[in-house]
């Protein structure tokens, strides 16, 4: 199996993808700040934005399985269109959760 990350880009070297939880956090407040559907490239532009153009691009499979994690959790819906295009939106549980990824909660020192 090769790696995900050339070798030869120095730049790209120590780059770790983004952890489960912080994607589906990100993707969750795509959703919320977009207030329509979107499609799994949109997640995908979405999330390259947030973690910035000098980390490797994430990649479709790795935000097509998180959101078939959210979608497991009940967070989100996932709306067939013609052909293999899929659209996904929040559901009232994906809401509250987006709203908890955008403002969490204080901890106390």
């Amino acid at each position: 199996m090769t790696s995900p990350v050339p070798a030869t880009d120095p730049g790209l070297q120590n780059f770790t993808p983004p952890g489960t939880s912080d994607l589906r956090d990100t993707l969750l407040r795509s959703l919320a700040t977009n207030g329509h559907p979107m499609s799994t490239a949109d997640l995908r532009a979405a999330a390259h934005e947030r973690y910035g153009n000098d980390a490797a691009p994430v990649v479709h499979e790795m935000v097509y399985r998180a959101l078939l994690g959210l979608q497991r959790s009940g967070e989100v819906r996932r709306q067939r269109l013609a052909g293999r295009h899929t659209l996904w939106s929040l559901t009232p549980t994906g809401k509250y959760a987006a709203a908890q990824a955008a403002h969490p909660p204080a901890v106390d020192d």
